[in-house]
């Protein structure tokens, strides 16, 4: 196993991934085009039969490999000799995960990926925004928090100051989990101190929710 691989990389996740997004083998946010409408898909063919998923990049790479927890997949076997960085990432990971007999479910959606400034006009194309807006982007930051009532004030006081350097911070969902403790209460009365919108999104324990 090479070192610095996706193989690599892989393993010090240990043996069962549920979801990662990754390209090239190394954990990347270079595929503005990923949505919840990607990772709803991911997971539905996850939970629907697959072993593991691929979104296939235009580039002849992939954008996001998924590995269901209950897949018996050696990570060193699956993305060991690849040749990373080439247009043949994605044909060569599906004939491994044939050849190892893994069941491979392939996301509808194919995407670009910016590797070099002229990647940048089909994302202005892509996302209908202007080199401006990308030069200048507004971010929501998501967090998960399940019975956090101890720790989500400190959280949410480092995000905002940590984003204050930038003044790029669009708003800040508070994703909760089903809590049984003041979490979100906390998070409501933080939320009216502070001029940046804070939004609490609520589900029942083990409830996924996409916005």
């Amino acid at each position: 196993m090479e070192n610095g691989s996706l193989a690599a990389r892989a393993q010090l996740l240990g043996p069962a991934i549920p979801l990662f997004s990754w390209d090239y083998g190394a954990p990347r946010s270079d595929i503005p085009g990923i949505n919840s409408n990607v990772i709803s898909e991911a997971y539905h063919k996850l939970q629907n039969g697959s072993d593991m998923v691929l979104g296939p990049a235009a580039d002849g790479g992939y954008y996001l490999v998924g590995i269901s927890k209950s897949a018996n997949v050696k990570l060193d076997d699956m993305f060991s000799d690849i040749n990373w960085g080439s247009e043949t990432v994605f044909r060569e990971q599906s004939e491994r995960a044939k050849d190892l007999g893994i069941s491979l479910g392939i996301l509808d959606t194919c995407l670009n990926d910016v590797d070099v400034a002229e990647d940048l006009e089909v994302l202005e194309k892509e996302l209908q925004v202007t080199k401006e807006q990308l030069a200048h982007p507004r971010i929501s930051i998501i967090i998960p928090v399940y019975n956090e009532a101890d720790n989500i004030l400190s959280t949410l006081e480092t995000v905002l100051k940590k984003c204050s350097r930038t003044q790029a911070i669009e708003e800040i969902i508070v994703s909760d989990g089903g809590s049984t403790d003041d979490t979100i209460s906390v998070v409501e009365k933080f939320a009216k101190t502070k001029d940046v919108e804070i939004k609490v999104i609520k589900s029942s324990p083990g409830m996924i929710h996409y916005t």
